[in-house]
Protein backbone atom coordinates (compact mmCIF):
# COMPACT_ATOMS: atom_id res chain seq x y z
CA UNK A 1 0.00 0.00 0.00
CA UNK A 2 1.35 3.38 -0.97
CA UNK A 3 0.16 6.29 0.91
CA UNK A 4 0.09 9.66 -1.30
CA UNK A 5 -0.23 13.01 0.50
CA UNK A 6 0.30 14.40 -3.14
CA UNK A 7 -3.47 13.47 -3.55
CA UNK A 8 -5.06 13.97 -0.56
CA UNK A 9 -3.71 17.37 -0.20
CA UNK A 10 -2.71 19.29 -3.64
CA UNK A 11 -2.65 22.63 -3.78
CA UNK A 12 -5.82 23.40 -5.69
CA UNK A 13 -4.67 26.62 -7.80
CA UNK A 14 -1.40 25.37 -8.63
CA UNK A 15 -0.11 23.41 -11.70
CA UNK A 16 0.95 19.47 -11.51
CA UNK A 17 4.73 20.28 -11.19
CA UNK A 18 4.06 22.80 -8.77
CA UNK A 19 2.71 20.65 -6.61
CA UNK A 20 5.52 18.19 -7.31
CA UNK A 21 7.82 21.09 -6.17
CA UNK A 22 6.24 22.04 -3.22
CA UNK A 23 4.59 18.84 -1.40
CA UNK A 24 6.44 15.69 -0.35
CA UNK A 25 5.42 12.72 1.50
CA UNK A 26 7.31 9.92 3.12
CA UNK A 27 5.01 6.95 2.84
CA UNK A 28 7.17 4.81 0.91
CA UNK A 29 5.96 1.14 0.14
CA UNK A 30 4.28 -1.82 2.64
CA UNK A 31 4.49 -4.73 1.85
CA UNK A 32 3.11 -7.65 3.33
CA UNK A 33 4.86 -10.44 4.71
CA UNK A 34 6.02 -10.24 8.32
CA UNK A 35 8.97 -11.75 10.51
CA UNK A 36 11.29 -10.16 12.74
CA UNK A 37 14.74 -8.64 12.56
CA UNK A 38 17.50 -8.53 15.11
CA UNK A 39 20.16 -5.82 14.79
CA UNK A 40 23.53 -6.81 14.04
CA UNK A 41 26.68 -5.01 14.92
CA UNK A 42 27.67 -2.90 11.97
CA UNK A 43 30.80 -4.61 10.24
CA UNK A 44 33.42 -1.57 10.07
CA UNK A 45 34.07 0.75 6.89
CA UNK A 46 36.55 0.14 4.61
CA UNK A 47 39.92 1.33 5.07
CA UNK A 48 42.08 0.36 2.14
CA UNK A 49 43.12 3.80 0.39
CA UNK A 50 41.33 4.88 -2.88
CA UNK A 51 42.85 4.72 -6.12
CA UNK A 52 43.83 7.79 -7.96
CA UNK A 53 40.86 9.33 -11.04
CA UNK A 54 42.73 8.99 -14.04
CA UNK A 55 43.14 12.02 -15.78
CA UNK A 56 41.27 11.13 -19.04
CA UNK A 57 38.14 12.83 -17.90
CA UNK A 58 37.39 15.73 -16.27
CA UNK A 59 34.65 16.70 -13.55
CA UNK A 60 31.98 19.19 -14.98
CA UNK A 61 32.63 23.13 -13.50
CA UNK A 62 29.13 23.37 -11.74
CA UNK A 63 28.26 26.94 -10.39
CA UNK A 64 28.33 27.25 -6.55
CA UNK A 65 24.20 27.90 -6.46
CA UNK A 66 23.32 25.14 -9.54
CA UNK A 67 21.72 23.56 -6.61
CA UNK A 68 17.89 23.13 -5.81
CA UNK A 69 17.65 25.52 -2.99
CA UNK A 70 17.99 28.08 -6.09
CA UNK A 71 15.10 26.69 -8.27
CA UNK A 72 12.56 27.15 -5.06
CA UNK A 73 14.23 30.44 -4.39
CA UNK A 74 13.39 31.18 -7.99
CA UNK A 75 9.52 30.29 -7.48
CA UNK A 76 9.84 32.26 -4.28
CA UNK A 77 9.34 29.42 -1.94
CA UNK A 78 13.33 29.01 -0.14
CA UNK A 79 13.80 25.58 1.43
CA UNK A 80 17.05 24.44 4.11
CA UNK A 81 20.48 25.53 1.89
CA UNK A 82 22.38 22.24 1.93
CA UNK A 83 25.59 23.56 2.11
CA UNK A 84 27.59 25.11 5.33
CA UNK A 85 25.86 25.31 9.01
CA UNK A 86 22.18 25.32 9.08
CA UNK A 87 19.74 25.28 11.78
CA UNK A 88 16.47 22.91 11.90
CA UNK A 89 13.80 24.10 14.76
CA UNK A 90 11.78 21.31 16.39
CA UNK A 91 8.79 22.45 17.82
CA UNK A 92 6.96 19.59 19.47
CA UNK A 93 3.21 19.94 19.44
CA UNK A 94 0.45 18.53 21.54
CA UNK A 95 -3.01 17.44 19.86
CA UNK A 96 -6.27 17.34 22.38
CA UNK A 97 -6.54 13.23 23.75
CA UNK A 98 -2.96 12.58 23.10
CA UNK A 99 -1.15 14.40 25.86
CA UNK A 100 0.03 11.53 27.56
CA UNK A 101 2.49 11.37 24.90
CA UNK A 102 4.04 14.47 25.30
CA UNK A 103 6.90 13.30 27.84
CA UNK A 104 9.94 15.02 28.92
CA UNK A 105 11.07 11.23 27.76
CA UNK A 106 10.46 12.01 23.95
CA UNK A 107 11.82 15.83 24.72
CA UNK A 108 15.40 13.82 24.98
CA UNK A 109 14.63 11.14 22.57
CA UNK A 110 14.03 13.69 19.80
CA UNK A 111 17.19 15.81 20.95
CA UNK A 112 19.30 12.61 20.46
CA UNK A 113 17.70 11.53 17.41
CA UNK A 114 18.13 15.29 15.78
CA UNK A 115 20.87 16.81 16.94
CA UNK A 116 23.28 14.92 19.61
CA UNK A 117 23.54 11.20 18.49
CA UNK A 118 24.79 8.63 21.18
CA UNK A 119 24.45 4.82 22.10
CA UNK A 120 20.72 4.65 22.19
CA UNK A 121 20.41 5.92 18.39
CA UNK A 122 20.51 2.28 16.42
CA UNK A 123 21.86 4.07 13.22
CA UNK A 124 22.31 7.78 12.79
CA UNK A 125 20.94 11.25 14.08
CA UNK A 126 19.58 13.69 11.43
CA UNK A 127 22.48 15.76 11.99
CA UNK A 128 25.15 13.23 11.55
CA UNK A 129 23.80 11.20 8.87
CA UNK A 130 23.84 14.63 6.90
CA UNK A 131 27.36 15.54 7.93
CA UNK A 132 28.71 12.20 6.39
CA UNK A 133 26.18 12.06 3.38
CA UNK A 134 27.50 15.51 2.43
CA UNK A 135 31.41 14.61 2.98
CA UNK A 136 31.33 17.57 5.77
CA UNK A 137 29.73 20.28 3.01
CA UNK A 138 26.46 20.46 5.22
CA UNK A 139 26.76 20.95 9.41
CA UNK A 140 23.11 20.99 10.96
CA UNK A 141 21.94 22.03 14.30
CA UNK A 142 19.44 23.57 16.07
CA UNK A 143 16.95 22.94 18.96
CA UNK A 144 14.22 20.55 20.03
CA UNK A 145 11.70 23.37 22.07
CA UNK A 146 9.80 22.53 24.70
CA UNK A 147 5.88 21.08 24.03
CA UNK A 148 3.81 23.72 22.26
CA UNK A 149 0.29 23.32 23.50
CA UNK A 150 -2.26 24.70 20.65
CA UNK A 151 -5.47 23.28 22.60
CA UNK A 152 -6.82 21.15 19.57
CA UNK A 153 -8.09 18.02 18.76
CA UNK A 154 -7.02 16.28 15.42
CA UNK A 155 -10.62 17.20 14.04
CA UNK A 156 -10.40 21.00 15.67
CA UNK A 157 -6.90 20.94 14.01
CA UNK A 158 -8.46 20.43 10.36
CA UNK A 159 -11.03 23.37 10.91
CA UNK A 160 -8.40 25.71 10.69
CA UNK A 161 -7.79 25.06 7.16
CA UNK A 162 -7.12 27.63 4.94
CA UNK A 163 -9.26 29.05 2.25
CA UNK A 164 -7.09 28.78 0.01
CA UNK A 165 -4.80 25.36 0.19
CA UNK A 166 -6.20 22.18 1.49
CA UNK A 167 -3.55 22.29 4.37
CA UNK A 168 -5.60 20.78 6.93
CA UNK A 169 -4.87 23.31 9.40
CA UNK A 170 -1.07 23.69 9.33
CA UNK A 171 -0.35 27.10 8.18
CA UNK A 172 -2.41 28.28 10.68
CA UNK A 173 0.18 25.85 13.62
CA UNK A 174 3.14 27.34 11.97
CA UNK A 175 2.30 31.20 12.66
CA UNK A 176 1.19 30.10 16.09
CA UNK A 177 3.82 28.05 17.06
CA UNK A 178 5.81 30.66 15.98
CA UNK A 179 4.15 33.59 17.95
CA UNK A 180 5.02 31.15 20.81
CA UNK A 181 7.97 30.36 20.60
CA UNK A 182 8.87 34.32 20.67
CA UNK A 183 7.25 34.20 24.02
CA UNK A 184 9.28 31.51 25.35
CA UNK A 185 12.77 32.05 23.57
CA UNK A 186 14.46 35.24 22.79
CA UNK A 187 16.78 33.16 19.63
CA UNK A 188 14.43 33.12 16.58
CA UNK A 189 16.75 35.23 14.35
CA UNK A 190 19.34 32.56 14.54
CA UNK A 191 16.96 30.05 12.59
CA UNK A 192 17.15 32.59 9.39
CA UNK A 193 20.10 32.21 8.54
CA UNK A 194 20.44 33.55 4.82
CA UNK A 195 17.83 36.89 6.80
CA UNK A 196 15.49 36.17 4.11
CA UNK A 197 12.70 36.61 6.25
CA UNK A 198 11.41 33.11 6.86
CA UNK A 199 12.43 30.47 9.15
CA UNK A 200 14.77 28.38 7.27
CA UNK A 201 12.81 25.52 8.31
CA UNK A 202 10.71 23.89 10.93
CA UNK A 203 10.04 20.51 11.91
CA UNK A 204 6.78 19.91 13.93
CA UNK A 205 5.96 16.88 15.88
CA UNK A 206 2.70 16.01 16.87
CA UNK A 207 2.04 13.75 20.15
CA UNK A 208 -0.08 11.94 18.24
CA UNK A 209 0.22 8.36 16.53
CA UNK A 210 0.38 8.32 12.99
CA UNK A 211 -2.52 6.45 11.63
CA UNK A 212 -1.45 3.96 10.79
CA UNK A 213 -0.90 2.87 14.49
CA UNK A 214 -4.69 4.33 15.27
CA UNK A 215 -6.86 3.94 12.72
CA UNK A 216 -9.33 6.62 14.24
CA UNK A 217 -7.15 9.20 12.86
CA UNK A 218 -7.04 10.25 9.31
CA UNK A 219 -3.74 9.84 6.89
CA UNK A 220 -2.79 13.95 7.74
CA UNK A 221 -1.28 12.25 10.52
CA UNK A 222 1.70 10.69 8.61
CA UNK A 223 5.12 12.45 7.43
CA UNK A 224 5.05 14.71 4.62
CA UNK A 225 6.58 18.29 3.89
CA UNK A 226 5.70 20.97 2.32
CA UNK A 227 5.52 24.84 2.03
CA UNK A 228 3.42 27.59 3.41
CA UNK A 229 2.29 28.93 0.22
CA UNK A 230 -0.07 31.95 2.24
CA UNK A 231 3.19 32.79 3.42
CA UNK A 232 4.23 33.49 -0.16
CA UNK A 233 1.12 34.97 -1.15
CA UNK A 234 1.28 37.41 1.41
CA UNK A 235 4.84 38.45 0.58
CA UNK A 236 7.47 40.93 2.85
CA UNK A 237 6.07 40.70 6.11
CA UNK A 238 7.03 42.50 9.76
CA UNK A 239 8.93 39.72 11.82
CA UNK A 240 9.89 36.19 10.54
CA UNK A 241 7.82 34.06 8.73
CA UNK A 242 7.31 30.22 8.22
CA UNK A 243 7.86 28.57 4.90
CA UNK A 244 9.44 25.12 4.36
CA UNK A 245 8.44 22.49 6.95
CA UNK A 246 7.89 19.21 7.95
CA UNK A 247 5.15 17.70 9.73
CA UNK A 248 5.90 14.18 11.42
CA UNK A 249 4.59 11.93 15.29
CA UNK A 250 7.02 11.13 17.85
CA UNK A 251 6.38 7.77 17.14
CA UNK A 252 8.44 7.43 14.30
CA UNK A 253 11.28 7.10 16.49
CA UNK A 254 10.26 3.73 17.55
CA UNK A 255 9.66 3.02 13.97
CA UNK A 256 12.64 0.10 11.84
CA UNK A 257 14.86 -0.27 13.97
CA UNK A 258 13.26 1.98 16.71
CA UNK A 259 11.74 -1.41 18.61
CA UNK A 260 14.97 -1.97 20.30
CA UNK A 261 16.37 1.88 20.06
CA UNK A 262 15.95 5.34 18.87
CA UNK A 263 15.45 5.46 15.23
CA UNK A 264 15.51 8.42 13.34
CA UNK A 265 14.63 7.31 9.69
CA UNK A 266 12.06 9.16 8.98
CA UNK A 267 13.27 12.27 10.03
CA UNK A 268 16.35 11.89 7.51
CA UNK A 269 14.00 11.44 4.90
CA UNK A 270 11.85 14.36 5.44
CA UNK A 271 14.83 16.50 6.23
CA UNK A 272 15.92 15.52 2.70
CA UNK A 273 12.50 17.66 1.86
CA UNK A 274 13.59 20.06 3.56
CA UNK A 275 16.25 20.63 1.57
CA UNK A 276 14.12 20.25 -1.25
CA UNK A 277 14.42 16.83 -2.60
CA UNK A 278 11.98 14.97 -4.01
CA UNK A 279 10.52 11.15 -3.21
CA UNK A 280 12.09 8.57 -5.75
CA UNK A 281 9.44 6.28 -4.75
CA UNK A 282 5.83 6.32 -6.65
CA UNK A 283 3.42 8.13 -5.05
CA UNK A 284 0.65 7.26 -6.47
CA UNK A 285 -1.36 4.00 -6.94
CA UNK A 286 0.49 2.23 -10.07
CA UNK A 287 3.34 0.51 -7.70
CA UNK A 288 6.14 1.22 -9.96
CA UNK A 289 9.39 1.18 -8.12
CA UNK A 290 11.53 3.25 -10.75
CA UNK A 291 14.77 3.34 -8.03
CA UNK A 292 13.82 -0.42 -6.25
CA UNK A 293 13.23 1.14 -2.99
CA UNK A 294 17.04 1.49 -2.07
CA UNK A 295 17.46 5.02 -1.60
CA UNK A 296 16.82 7.58 1.53
CA UNK A 297 14.65 9.18 -0.23
CA UNK A 298 12.62 5.78 -1.41
CA UNK A 299 12.41 3.73 1.32
CA UNK A 300 14.39 5.60 3.66
CA UNK A 301 17.33 2.97 2.86
CA UNK A 302 20.65 4.22 3.04
CA UNK A 303 22.82 6.95 1.98
CA UNK A 304 21.14 9.25 -0.48
CA UNK A 305 22.03 8.72 -4.44
CA UNK A 306 24.94 10.80 -6.34
CA UNK A 307 22.10 12.61 -8.17
CA UNK A 308 20.58 13.75 -4.77
CA UNK A 309 24.40 14.52 -3.74
CA UNK A 310 24.83 16.07 -7.16
CA UNK A 311 21.66 18.36 -7.01
CA UNK A 312 22.51 19.26 -3.11
CA UNK A 313 25.79 20.63 -4.40
CA UNK A 314 27.50 18.17 -2.04
CA UNK A 315 30.01 16.40 -5.30
CA UNK A 316 30.14 16.70 -8.98
CA UNK A 317 30.38 13.92 -12.07
CA UNK A 318 33.36 13.07 -14.11
CA UNK A 319 32.39 13.65 -17.55
CA UNK A 320 32.77 10.93 -19.87
CA UNK A 321 33.12 12.40 -23.49
CA UNK A 322 35.20 9.95 -25.58
CA UNK A 323 36.54 6.52 -25.40
CA UNK A 324 39.33 5.58 -22.69
CA UNK A 325 38.61 4.50 -19.09
CA UNK A 326 38.19 5.26 -15.31
CA UNK A 327 38.67 3.83 -11.64
CA UNK A 328 35.51 5.13 -9.90
CA UNK A 329 35.84 4.52 -5.58
CA UNK A 330 32.98 3.92 -3.52
CA UNK A 331 30.25 6.74 -4.44
CA UNK A 332 29.53 6.49 -0.58
CA UNK A 333 32.37 6.99 1.01
CA UNK A 334 34.19 9.79 -1.59
CA UNK A 335 31.21 11.21 -4.00
CA UNK A 336 32.97 9.12 -6.97
CA UNK A 337 30.31 9.28 -9.80
CA UNK A 338 30.30 9.58 -13.88
CA UNK A 339 27.90 11.36 -16.42
CA UNK A 340 27.87 10.64 -20.11
CA UNK A 341 28.34 14.21 -21.80
CA UNK A 342 25.26 15.00 -24.34
CA UNK A 343 25.21 17.19 -27.23
CA UNK A 344 23.57 20.59 -25.48
CA UNK A 345 24.45 19.73 -21.59
CA UNK A 346 23.95 22.79 -19.51
CA UNK A 347 26.40 22.27 -16.61
CA UNK A 348 23.75 21.88 -13.87
CA UNK A 349 22.34 19.06 -12.28
CA UNK A 350 18.88 19.97 -14.07
CA UNK A 351 19.04 18.45 -17.69
CA UNK A 352 19.08 14.35 -19.03
CA UNK A 353 21.98 12.31 -18.78
CA UNK A 354 23.02 8.74 -17.70
CA UNK A 355 25.04 8.28 -14.53
CA UNK A 356 26.95 5.48 -13.43
CA UNK A 357 27.92 5.17 -9.76
CA UNK A 358 29.98 2.17 -7.65
CA UNK A 359 27.82 1.31 -4.88
CA UNK A 360 29.23 -0.54 -1.84
CA UNK A 361 27.86 -1.55 1.40
CA UNK A 362 29.39 0.86 3.65
CA UNK A 363 28.98 4.11 5.67
CA UNK A 364 25.56 4.99 5.78
CA UNK A 365 24.62 1.69 3.54
CA UNK A 366 25.94 -0.62 6.02
CA UNK A 367 23.30 -0.98 8.63
CA UNK A 368 20.30 -1.13 6.48
CA UNK A 369 21.72 -2.61 3.28
CA UNK A 370 23.01 -5.71 5.40
CA UNK A 371 20.34 -6.16 8.33
CA UNK A 372 17.84 -4.74 6.42
CA UNK A 373 15.48 -1.78 7.00
CA UNK A 374 11.79 -3.29 8.54
CA UNK A 375 9.33 0.17 7.83
CA UNK A 376 6.26 -1.36 9.16
CA UNK A 377 6.02 -3.39 12.06
CA UNK A 378 3.90 -6.22 10.08
CA UNK A 379 6.30 -5.87 6.92
CA UNK A 380 9.72 -7.89 6.20
CA UNK A 381 12.81 -6.26 6.49
CA UNK A 382 13.93 -4.72 3.18
CA UNK A 383 17.96 -4.65 2.57
CA UNK A 384 19.68 -2.79 -0.06
CA UNK A 385 22.61 -4.26 -2.30
CA UNK A 386 24.76 -6.97 -0.18
CA UNK A 387 28.18 -6.43 -2.16
CA UNK A 388 29.66 -3.87 -4.23
CA UNK A 389 28.62 -3.34 -7.99
CA UNK A 390 28.12 0.09 -10.36
CA UNK A 391 23.93 1.64 -10.46
CA UNK A 392 22.91 2.61 -13.59
CA UNK A 393 20.60 5.38 -13.74
CA UNK A 394 18.40 7.07 -16.09
CA UNK A 395 17.96 10.56 -14.78
CA UNK A 396 15.14 13.45 -16.51
CA UNK A 397 16.00 16.42 -14.20
CA UNK A 398 15.07 19.16 -16.90
CA UNK A 399 13.85 22.23 -14.74
CA UNK A 400 11.06 24.49 -16.25
CA UNK A 401 10.33 28.01 -16.51
CA UNK A 402 7.45 30.11 -14.55
CA UNK A 403 5.31 28.82 -17.94
CA UNK A 404 6.13 25.65 -17.47
CA UNK A 405 8.70 25.36 -20.60
CA UNK A 406 11.95 23.52 -20.48
CA UNK A 407 14.88 25.79 -19.48
CA UNK A 408 18.45 25.40 -19.54
CA UNK A 409 18.59 28.85 -17.81
CA UNK A 410 19.50 28.50 -14.42
CA UNK A 411 18.00 32.07 -12.93
CA UNK A 412 15.01 31.33 -14.63
CA UNK A 413 14.84 27.47 -13.61
CA UNK A 414 11.52 27.43 -11.01
CA UNK A 415 11.41 23.22 -10.38
CA UNK A 416 12.13 19.83 -11.75
CA UNK A 417 9.64 19.02 -14.41
CA UNK A 418 8.96 14.76 -13.74
CA UNK A 419 8.59 12.76 -10.82
CA UNK A 420 8.95 9.12 -9.60
CA UNK A 421 5.59 8.78 -10.25
CA UNK A 422 3.62 8.54 -13.45
CA UNK A 423 0.82 10.13 -14.97
CA UNK A 424 -2.38 8.05 -15.96
CA UNK A 425 -2.43 4.11 -16.13
CA UNK A 426 0.34 2.10 -15.76
CA UNK A 427 0.33 0.62 -19.53
CA UNK A 428 -0.36 3.48 -21.09
CA UNK A 429 2.85 4.89 -19.08
CA UNK A 430 4.75 1.42 -20.53
CA UNK A 431 3.29 1.24 -24.05
CA UNK A 432 4.98 1.58 -27.30
CA UNK A 433 2.71 4.49 -28.36
CA UNK A 434 3.98 6.70 -25.99
CA UNK A 435 6.82 7.82 -23.84
CA UNK A 436 7.31 7.82 -20.04
CA UNK A 437 8.85 10.26 -18.33
CA UNK A 438 10.45 9.82 -14.83
CA UNK A 439 12.68 11.47 -12.74
CA UNK A 440 15.23 8.89 -11.75
CA UNK A 441 15.31 5.66 -13.00
CA UNK A 442 17.56 2.96 -11.77
CA UNK A 443 18.20 0.59 -14.96
CA UNK A 444 18.98 -2.89 -14.15
CA UNK A 445 21.27 -5.39 -15.16
CA UNK A 446 19.16 -8.03 -17.03
CA UNK A 447 16.55 -6.10 -16.81
CA UNK A 448 13.21 -7.07 -18.71
CA UNK A 449 9.08 -7.10 -17.88
CA UNK A 450 8.89 -7.50 -14.62
CA UNK A 451 12.21 -7.03 -13.50
CA UNK A 452 12.58 -3.28 -13.57
CA UNK A 453 11.17 -0.57 -11.41
CA UNK A 454 8.72 0.41 -14.57
CA UNK A 455 6.74 -2.77 -14.84
CA UNK A 456 3.87 -1.98 -12.65
CA UNK A 457 4.47 -4.03 -9.51
CA UNK A 458 6.74 -3.74 -6.56
CA UNK A 459 10.12 -3.71 -7.85
CA UNK A 460 13.07 -4.48 -5.22
CA UNK A 461 16.59 -4.20 -6.29
CA UNK A 462 19.29 -5.48 -5.19
CA UNK A 463 23.07 -6.80 -5.71
CA UNK A 464 22.00 -8.70 -8.47
CA UNK A 465 20.75 -6.10 -10.25
CA UNK A 466 24.22 -3.75 -10.25
CA UNK A 467 26.70 -4.43 -13.14
CA UNK A 468 30.24 -6.33 -11.88
CA UNK A 469 33.41 -7.40 -13.17
CA UNK A 470 33.10 -8.36 -17.16
CA UNK A 471 29.62 -7.29 -17.56
CA UNK A 472 28.57 -5.16 -20.17
CA UNK A 473 25.87 -1.99 -20.88
CA UNK A 474 25.19 -0.42 -24.34
CA UNK A 475 21.81 0.84 -25.62
CA UNK A 476 22.97 -0.56 -29.63
CA UNK A 477 20.07 -1.63 -31.65
CA UNK A 478 19.24 -5.38 -30.14
CA UNK A 479 20.43 -4.14 -26.37
CA UNK A 480 17.69 -4.98 -23.61
CA UNK A 481 18.24 -1.54 -21.97
CA UNK A 482 16.80 0.02 -24.62
CA UNK A 483 13.36 0.55 -23.09
CA UNK A 484 14.36 1.81 -19.94
CA UNK A 485 14.92 5.13 -22.16
CA UNK A 486 12.01 7.51 -23.00
CA UNK A 487 12.17 6.76 -27.09
CA UNK A 488 12.65 2.92 -26.21
CA UNK A 489 16.25 3.27 -28.06
CA UNK A 490 19.30 5.05 -27.46
CA UNK A 491 17.94 8.92 -28.29
CA UNK A 492 17.77 11.44 -25.68
CA UNK A 493 14.38 13.08 -24.62
CA UNK A 494 15.69 16.68 -24.92
CA UNK A 495 15.80 18.03 -28.09
CA UNK A 496 19.16 17.99 -30.05
CA UNK A 497 21.00 15.97 -27.13
CA UNK A 498 21.90 13.22 -29.18
CA UNK A 499 22.28 9.80 -28.62
CA UNK A 500 24.15 7.50 -26.10
CA UNK A 501 26.72 5.63 -28.67
CA UNK A 502 29.01 4.34 -25.35
CA UNK A 503 29.18 0.69 -25.13
CA UNK A 504 30.83 0.17 -20.97
CA UNK A 505 32.49 -2.79 -20.01
CA UNK A 506 32.93 -3.20 -15.84
CA UNK A 507 36.62 -4.31 -15.39
CA UNK A 508 39.06 -5.12 -12.57
CA UNK A 509 35.88 -4.55 -9.52
CA UNK A 510 37.22 -4.99 -5.79
CA UNK A 511 35.92 -3.99 -2.43
CA UNK A 512 36.74 -0.21 -2.86
CA UNK A 513 37.14 1.06 -6.22
CA UNK A 514 35.83 -0.21 -10.37
CA UNK A 515 37.38 0.49 -12.94
CA UNK A 516 35.24 1.13 -16.15
CA UNK A 517 36.20 0.98 -19.59
CA UNK A 518 34.43 2.93 -22.98
CA UNK A 519 34.36 2.33 -26.27
CA UNK A 520 32.37 4.32 -28.73
CA UNK A 521 30.34 3.13 -31.88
Amino acid sequence: MVISMLMNYNIKKCSLFLAILLLSSCSGMKTNKSSSNAITPPISNFSSSFLPIEETYQKMEVMDNAVLATLYDNYKTPVLPSKGNQKILVIPVIINGYEQNATDEVLQQLDIAFFNKNESVAYESVSSYYHQSSYGKLTLTGKVTAWFNPNVTPQELMNHASETYEDGGLYWLLDQALEWYQTQYDDLLNFDQNQDGYVDSIYLIYSAPNYYNDATLSSFYWAFTYSHLLNKERGQQAGLKAMRYSWSSFDFLYQGYGKQKIDAHTYIHETGHLLGLYDYYDTGASNVSPMGLVDMMDYDIGDHSMYSKFALGWTTPYIIDKAGSITLNSSTLTGDFLIFKTNNMNETPFDEYIMMEFITPTGLNELDYLNGYQKYFDSYPIKGFETAGIRITYINSRAVDINNQFSDNLSKMIGVKFSNTPRGNVEGFLSNEGQYYILSTMIPKDCKFGNNGLSGASFHANSSHLFIENDTFDLQHESQYRDMLPHYNNQYDKPNAGFFKYIVTIKNMNDTSCTLEFQTY
